[in-house]
């Protein structure tokens, strides 16, 4: 089955002038929208992200990774927001592709980086609350396990209120949410400026299986939105 995908295009990046520029996207995707960022600033960025989140298409494609992102943070935030959305990004330069496994791998090596960059060094106090892991290793390690046994966020929670159980904050009940915080979930950062928020991960469709628009809820076209590639 074909995955849907939005084309993020710039001019800078296939080195034209004008908006009218396309990129050849590999055979298997569906291309359902073109999104032309006219200015080059990404400014388009969220409205190829509005998509997205409307379940319209689940891949972001884009002929430079670099031209997503002014540095490796926002790149990060970017990942994490397609992640998010359980949508895969796709950078024709590099051949980056988060769909596939060798694309997963290079995600964990580049939010290792950002990680690298943004915690203090060693012999510096990090700050905010310590994490499960150090706090209570015991039970991180057994809902790590559940998790990559394949549990839903719920199951996990159900699990440990079935058991007492106490949250890593003290409390008597789990949540999804407190579930998700115990595993090291972050919110994902706003990755353009008027992105919209990704769907929720807890009992959110998969693609494939999103829910049709109800009538007359489909977003209007933007301006500088393009028609679908052939």
């Amino acid at each position: 089955m074909a995955r849907t995908a939005v084309v993020y295009v710039r001019p800078a990046d296939t080195g034209a002038d004008s908006g009218e520029a396309t990129l050849s996207v590999p055979a298997g995707l569906e291309v359902v929208a073109v999104v032309r960022d006219e200015r080059g600033d990404r400014g388009g960025l969220a409205d190829a992200l509005e998509l997205i989140a409307a379940g319209d298409a689940s891949t972001l494609v884009a002929a430079r990774l670099a031209g997503l992102a002014g540095s490796l943070r926002e790149l990060v935030a970017l990942l994490d927001w397609l992640a998010a959305a359980d949508a895969d990004l796709l950078a024709l330069d590099v051949g980056l592709d988060t769909g596939a496994a060798a694309g997963q791998r290079t995600v964990g090596v580049l939010r290792e980086l950002e990680r690298l960059e943004r915690e203090p060094e060693p012999g510096r106090r990090p700050r905010g609350r310590p994490g499960l892991a150090a706090r209570a290793p015991e039970l991180g390690e057994r809902i790590t396990a559940m998790r990559e046994d394949g549990m839903s966020l719920q199951a996990i929670a159900d699990a440990l209120n079935r058991d007492g159980v106490p949250t890593s904050r003290g409390g008597a009940y789990w949540r999804p949410s407190s579930v998700q915080a115990a595993l090291g979930y972050r919110r994902p950062r706003a990755p353009a400026p008027g992105a919209p928020p990704p769907p929720p991960a807890p009992g959110a469709p998969t693609r494939g299986h999103r829910p049709p628009h109800a009538p007359g809820t489909h977003s209007p076209a933007r301006p500088h939105h393009g028609p679908p590639h052939p």
